[in-house]
């Protein structure tokens, strides 16, 4: 699996309306599902919970890192969801969550979710990046913001 399968299109999933973190982690483990990343979705749903129930993973301005490493998962993959309200996530900043990356790593790629991880959260770092992700219209520009730091760390 390369690199550049890590984010596809068919994982980016705008202008939803979802209302919970249990929402968010359904409709993750379902896009996985329906992309046979995975074939089990409680098995997603519960491990993207235990995850956030040790820290939170909301970050700054409306985006969240939520991540989970199971043996179910087939290969490392990004999942985009853009929500249409905020969610709150008891984010570090105190800010509702609107913009979801999530990872699901295999058990076998554990040295993959560090390094996808800290690609993903130094670029959201950059707050003209955070904007364009907030701004973004569809998929594409979605991917052409976040590919270059998924695939070259």
């Amino acid at each position: 699996m390369s690199d550049k399968d890590l984010l596809k299109s068919a994982y980016i999933s705008l202008h939803e309306n979802l209302a919970s973190k249990q929402a968010v982690f359904e409709r993750i483990a379902e896009i996985a599902v329906n992309n046979h990343i995975t074939g089990c979705k409680n098995e997603i749903i519960n491990g993207l919970f235990q995850r956030e129930n040790q820290s939170t993973t909301g970050f700054l301005d409306g985006f969240a890192i939520p991540h989970v490493i199971s043996e179910t998962v087939n290969h490392a993959s990004v999942f985009i969801l853009k929500n249409e309200e905020g969610i709150n996530w008891e984010s570090l900043d105190g800010q509702e969550t609107i913009f979801f990356i999530a990872l699901l790593i295999p058990e076998k790629s554990q040295s993959h979710h560090l390094k996808l991880l800290s690609a993903i959260a130094r670029l959201l770092m950059d707050e003209e990046i955070r904007q364009k992700l907030l701004q973004a219209t569809d998929k594409e520009e979605i991917s052409n913001l976040l590919t270059p730091a998924v695939c070259n760390r």
